[in-house]
């Protein structure tokens, strides 16, 4: 299970305490949902917020307005949220960071990521160094589900490519696999452990979560 720092000022901080109790709930899960990858910006629907908080549906875009006011960022049209302060309230450990910037490779919008280094200026993500990671087509510039491959390494992920990215989404209808992939890798980064088998790794995780979530596995069918 990945931990996550919360500031423990927090429920005395004037700006929180004005927030109705929706948007406190959905404070606490931006910073903490399953979702949320080591970098703290990350894709995910209204839908999936309602069904994992509880909480009604058409409230959430207030509750979202309210955060703002605490660094939440949320972008309606690439369902993107953006936990600003996320990096600067976790470890700075060297493995920690390289999960920080292995989370940003996963964003296909040069322009969202020079923003986020901004942002983040006074922390040494090693960004700019050339993380190996794979991008399957996990981006925040588009609502769209590419299968197209941004970034591979020469080992260290091979195996999971298009045609077994194609055929986990056959098992997995209604797990969005590329965040999931995306979250994967920076699980096993975090945790400073080497993926020598990136299909069962990925596999694995996706059954997890299939099981977390009530979701039902299917038989591919290779079709």
């Amino acid at each position: 299970m990945t931990e996550r720092r919360v500031d423990t000022e927090l429920w005395a901080h004037p700006d929180f305490q004005a927030l109705r109790v929706g948007a406190k709930l959905l404070y606490l899960y931006s910073w903490s949902n399953s979702h949320c990858n080591a970098a703290g910006i990350y894709r995910i629907s209204l839908e999936t917020i309602a069904f994992e908080t509880g909480l009604n549906l058409g409230d959430i875009p207030g509750y979202l307005e309210e955060l703002k006011s605490l660094d939440i960022e949320w972008n309606g049209e690439q369902k993107v949220l953006w936990v600003k302060k996320f990096v600067k309230h976790q470890g700075r450990s060297p493995l920690f960071l390289k999960a920080v910037a292995t989370s940003l490779k996963q964003i296909s919008n040069p322009e969202l990521v020079k923003t986020y280094l901004k942002f983040n200026d006074t922390i040494p993500i090693p960004y700019a160094n050339g993380i190996d990671t794979v991008s399957m087509g996990y981006s925040l510039d588009s609502d769209s589900d590419s299968d197209s491959v941004k970034t591979q390494t020469k080992t260290q992920y091979s195996g999971v490519d298009t045609p077994y990215m194609d055929s986990l989404k056959e098992r997995f209808p209604n797990v969005d696999i590329h965040s999931e992939w995306a979250d994967c890798q920076t699980w096993w980064a975090e945790h400073g452990k080497t993926m020598k088998a990136p299909r069962s790794a990925l596999t694995n995780w996706l059954k997890n979560h299939a099981k977390r979530n009530g979701n039902v596995e299917r038989p591919y069918t290779g079709r």
